[in-house]
């Protein structure tokens, strides 16, 4: 695993990437995503946000973080979209915490 820092005031991790959305609904692995091994998302971070945006129609999208994973939702259900999500997240490791 590798990770590098952003220059910010706090100890921030940036991950992202694009969820397909199949009859308004899609999710995607942090770790698989990111080429980590199962459990690094969790392990590494706290106090997470999610970031969604659709660029393909004018249709809204929400969504949550839960055990490492990124749900969306569209309220267009009708037609299949790919949409764009980033996570930013405070590290939580031992390094930091200490």
């Amino acid at each position: 695993m590798y990770h590098t820092s952003t220059e910010s005031p706090r100890a921030d991790l940036i991950y992202r990437g694009k969820i397909e959305l199949i009859n308004g609904s899609g999710s995607i692995g942090i770790d698989s995503s990111s080429l980590m091994s199962d459990g690094t998302f969790e392990s590494l971070t706290k106090n997470t946000q999610l970031f969604l945006q659709n660029n393909q129609t004018f249709d809204r999208v929400k969504g949550y973080i839960e055990n490492g994973n990124v749900y969306a939702l569209c309220e267009n259900t009708n037609e299949n979209i790919t949409i764009d999500w980033m996570v930013t997240a405070e590290r939580n490791d031992i390094e930091i915490t200490s």
